[in-house]
């Protein structure tokens, strides 16, 4: 609840990845973000979430199982370092194309997201920093690691012919 939670909608068509809507939102309990994904008008075949939806909470069930309980069945992204989350963003974004309104926030994140300066010599870190891009950026992350793409579907100019 004390961190930002960030959603980001997409679909594959053809070769293509379509970000067609982002939500973000803080303070929220799981319940408010699984009917933010019941309103929305989509069908969903896959959600993906951090390796971190196993914790616990004080009731003993953990966000996976409350999740389920809620009828979002989650496919959990392992955990990478920063590093490889970052490199599987980079390989998709060719192929992504984004719905520029439903997505700004998103998109915006994207362009500030930037690597930490340390405070004593003015060299870049090894980590981003952290700022309101972050975790947004990480949803994008997230979602390059766990999206496995469908193979397009094609339909032949021609049907394969029977030969008796």
């Amino acid at each position: 609840i004390g961190d930002d939670t960030a959603i980001v909608f997409a679909q594959q068509v053809g070769h293509e990845i379509r970000w067609i809507d982002y939500y973000e939102n803080r303070g929220k309990g799981l319940d408010h973000y699984a009917k933010v994904l019941q309103e929305k008008p989509y069908v969903y075949e896959r959600h993906y979430a951090p390796h971190d939806i196993n914790v616990r909470e004080f009731s003993g069930k953990s966000r996976i199982q409350l999740a389920a309980s809620l009828g979002i069945r989650f496919t959990i992204v392992p955990k990478v370092r920063i590093d490889d989350r970052i490199a599987a963003l980079r390989s998709v974004l060719p192929r992504v194309w984004a719905d520029e309104k439903k997505c700004e926030r998103l998109l915006q994140a994207l362009r500030e997201y930037h690597r930490a300066r340390d405070p004593h010599t003015g060299d870049f870190s090894d980590h981003p920093a952290k700022t309101w891009a972050s975790h947004a950026a990480d949803a994008a992350g997230y979602f390059a690691l766990g999206f496995k793409p469908d193979r397009p579907k094609t339909t032949p100019l021609y049907p394969r012919l029977a030969i008796a």
